[in-house]
């Protein structure tokens, strides 16, 4: 019954796409796993790299890594270090205790938005990334009993988790990129000793086999798209080519390279942004669409130059949104996800830094030396859906003189706890104007946490890059519902000369109003107020000031909070600037003392 309310809410394509989706899982349910007689002469060894130039100190650092997983010791989303049983209960949220029963996959409720257990946990132990640095220490002439280590463990997840029956079976997007890992910790392990065992390798090569079964059996192609389908499809890709000429792996390589071929133009736009408007997710998801390419030129097999476009387009927008400090923008949605972390995969290289606009997505970055400005302007993620995108229209984030002072706040947490989920992805939470306590897009309801109504739409009024200013001006939409109409508009200027933020909020609208601005700064900067509009900031050494314009604004200093990763909470100062009455602009300025 919950499916069905939460399915209610959705498009009716989609929802004729998830009926037709239950009807076959349901027939599925007195199934047998399929037959999976693998010859091993057919496998074909995909472009996983083999570690080399490795400096004494990343030497160490995988060593460590390797040393932590081998004494069953993790941390995975947020949780901290934590010390797994023997064996590994493989269905359980160690976070919150919860444990989700060896049932086929159907029956189990993943996201029980009444208690705060977080599927994700199990998901991210099985997908086996945390035993990469036993391969690497392996790879670099390492203890030799790594690999029956990683045998025993692969052993104890195959026997806790039958085909189909346990909560790492709940979506197609988990055995997808499973099939990542364990194809890579065969082509690290498969030569050795421990693995040779006749039985044990079967199993394995059995195993992963159904992994690519289950995928394309329940790919989650519900018409929206998304990261989920993109994963699906770069699955069956690798698996395809891993298993060569196999009975059906060509049908599996041709039907994921179909998709993503499909999926690469409709989810990225031109300017190389994915459409889920967030930064961890676009990483993300470049991955899945790199890997299978690599796979596909390591085989000679052809790869559209409009595919290669797009791939190029992607890495240059990571490297524009990467400030001088080295970090990203935390906009929209990150859940710290990866199909293969073994740092081979992203191709960005450090670029000299350069005002850009992305006009398709909607996404403006001023840079110059060791300034750097990320804004806001396009619409809500994946297509007008939400998605993983917030409320975050207009936002902004400031790199001044090589110090990151205002930050978005990230994203926290999922299911686990809807409230902090809405609180995160709401606009209260972004460097950008609340007009009357609502969201510039409304929240479709308790049960839909990642679905937002395609309320405001942006608008780029100008944009302009010239040899000592930078000059944005945009506006939006979202609060022409009310009843007094208003349109937010903002302008954005960098002295690049003076290293020196300006923005300016003005209102088209009439009647009274109360709106609310919020600067949102980074974790560990200090702030002090000079009176008379007039505040210090001091991050890493170095002083800044903060000066406030606008009649009639009220300020106070309020704690917020700032997730750098997903399951990580941190306090950080903000200001807050109000107006009830009517409708007055607001400037600050921030500059270098």
């Amino acid at each position: 019954m919950k499916r069905v309310r939460r399915g209610l809410s959705r498009p009716p394509g989609e929802i004729a796409r998830r009926i037709s989706f239950e009807a076959r899982a349901m027939l599925d349910r007195t199934a047998i796993s399929p037959d999976a007689a693998i010859s091993e002469s057919k496998l074909v060894w995909l472009p996983y790299s083999v570690l080399s130039n490795v400096s004494n100190e990343d030497r160490a650092r995988i060593r460590a890594a390797a040393a932590r997983a081998r004494a069953y010791e993790v941390d995975l989303l947020g949780s901290g270090p934590v010390k797994l049983a023997n064996p590994i209960d493989w269905h359980v949220d160690f976070k919150s205790g919860h444990r989700w029963p060896p049932a086929y996959f159907r029956d189990l409720d993943l996201n029980d938005l009444g208690r705060d257990s977080d599927v994700k946990v199990p998901w991210e132990l099985s997908r086996l990334q945390w035993l990469i640095p036993v391969g690497q220490d392996y790879q670099l002439g390492g203890d030799p009993t790594h690999a029956v280590f990683v045998r025993n463990v692969l052993l104890s997840w195959m026997e806790a988790n039958p085909f189909a029956r346990s909560v790492n079976w709940g979506i197609a997007m988990e055995p997808a990129i499973r099939i990542f890992s364990w194809t890579w910790l065969f082509q690290v392990f498969g030569g050795s000793e421990a693995w040779q065992e006749i039985i044990f390798r079967r199993q394995f090569l059995a195993t992963l086999y159904r992994h690519a079964e289950f995928v394309q059996r329940y790919m989650e192609d519900f018409g929206s798209g998304g990261n989920h389908l993109v994963a699906d499809a770069a699955g069956l890709v690798m698996a395809g080519h891993f298993f060569g000429d196999n009975r059906g792996a060509r049908a599996w390589a041709e039907t994921g390279w179909s998709i993503l071929t499909r999926e690469i133009e409709r989810q990225v736009g031109a300017d190389g942004v994915d459409y889920e408007a967030s930064m961890a997710y676009h990483g993300f998801v470049f991955e899945m669409f790199d890997w299978p390419a690599r796979a596909r030129a390591s085989l000679g097999l052809p790869i559209p130059e409009s595919y290669r476009a797009r791939l190029s387009a992607m890495d240059d927008f990571s490297a524009a949104a990467t400030g001088p400090d080295g970090a990203l923008p935390l906009w929209g949605d990150n859940d710290d996800g990866h199909v293969l972390p073994i740092n081979l995969a992203a191709r960005t290289s450090p670029v000299e830094p350069d005002s850009r606009a992305f006009h398709a997505s909607g996404v403006y970055i001023m840079a110059h030396e060791r300034d750097h400005v990320f804004i806001d302007c396009g619409p809500i993620g994946q297509g007008g859906r939400g998605g993983h995108g917030h409320n975050d229209v207009l936002a902004f984030e400031a790199v001044l003189t090589g110090v990151r002072l205002i930050t978005d706040s990230g994203s926290y947490i999922y299911t686990a706890s809807p409230s902090w989920r809405d609180k995160f992805r709401s606009a209260l939470a972004h460097n950008a104007p609340v007009i009357d306590g609502e969201e510039p897009n409304r929240f479709v309801g308790p049960n839909e946490l990642f679905l937002l109504h395609d309320d405001a739409k942006p608008k780029l009024e100008t944009w302009r890059r010239e040899a000592e200013h930078d000059t944005f001006v945009g506006s939006h939409s979202g609060y022409l519902r009310l009843v007094r109409p208003v349109r937010p508009i903002r302008s954005i200027e960098l002295d690049k000369r003076a290293h020196r933020l300006t923005v300016r909020d003005t209102f088209e609208g009439a009647g009274d109003h109360r709106v609310v601005t919020t600067l949102h700064f980074a974790y560990g900067v200090v702030v002090d107020e000079a009176g008379d509009g007039h505040w210090g900031l001091l991050k890493d050494g170095i002083a800044f000031a903060l000066i406030v314009e606008g009649e009639g604004w009220q300020a106070r200093e309020v704690t917020t909070h700032e997730s750098p990763s997903y399951g990580v909470m941190r306090e950080r100062p903000a200001l807050e600037f109000s107006r009830s009455g009517a409708l007055m602009p607001i400037t600050f300025t921030i500059g270098p003392v």
